[in-house]
């Protein structure tokens, strides 16, 4: 698993990566992370995350307040958690999940919308519906707010929430292995006609940025991702 970031503090683009190690040719529960910073222009590793990252979704890292997030499980306990990488001190944090959701977060997908920590889920038995929990004040639990959307035309496939596309209310939904823009206002969903398989691809938010990837002089390296 990976993420890309910015980190104001140092003024750095950084890449997160989290892998499991044949070692001993045992395959390790372990996620090892690394990190490359574009600044630097070299990859570093940091260790162990307090995390055991193989248990959940292979999907890159949610960038939201300076921290790339992933669903995981802990390792003590083995109930999940979100781990947040803060990108300012190179460490795992944890944010509080919603109530509601204790041990399902499995069964969860991580995103952003309108620039908030956002959870999406459609269990099976949850027909033509996607539940929505928001944390509207990043890191304090009692903001998560929940929401759904109850519509026919998702039929009883299973819906995760992949990112906002626009400003307003437009979001992009996967829906049985297929793209679809729904509009949360309006209740309206249109499919999203792609020359690619969904599957093998992932869909996130970008913001437009003054901040160049370029540092001169400074940069030893480079960084394709």
């Amino acid at each position: 698993m990976y993420g890309l970031g910015y980190d104001i503090v140092s003024d750095d683009y950084k890449v997160v990566s989290l892998s499991c190690r044949d070692t001993n040719n045992e395959l390790m529960s372990n996620s090892y992370v690394d990190l490359y910073s574009v600044r630097k222009g070299h990859w570093e590793t940091l260790g162990v995350s307090p995390y055991d990252h193989s248990l959940t979704d292979r999907a890159s890292g949610v960038l939201v307040n300076g921290a790339l997030h992933w669903l995981a499980c802990r390792t003590v306990e083995y109930s999940t958690a979100i781990a947040a990488f803060d990108l300012s001190v190179d460490k795992f944090l944890e944010v509080p999940g919603p109530i509601d959701l204790q041990d399902n977060c499995f069964m969860c997908n991580l995103a952003t919308l309108k620039g908030c920590l956002c959870i999406s889920t459609s269990l099976p038995r949850d027909i033509n519906t996607v539940t929505f929990w928001i944390m509207k004040e990043y890191g304090v639990k009692e903001s998560w707010t929940k929401f759904e959307i109850i519509e026919p035309s998702l039929d009883d496939s299973l819906s995760t929430l992949l990112c906002s596309i626009t400003d307003e209310d437009d979001v992009l939904l996967e829906v049985d292995e297929e793209w679809v823009v729904y509009n949360l206002k309006e209740n309206w969903r249109k499919d999203l006609w792609i020359d690619v398989n969904p599957v093998t691809y992932e869909a996130r938010t970008f913001v437009d940025s003054l901040v160049s990837p370029y540092f001169g002089n400074e940069t030893e390296g480079s960084c394709i991702v």
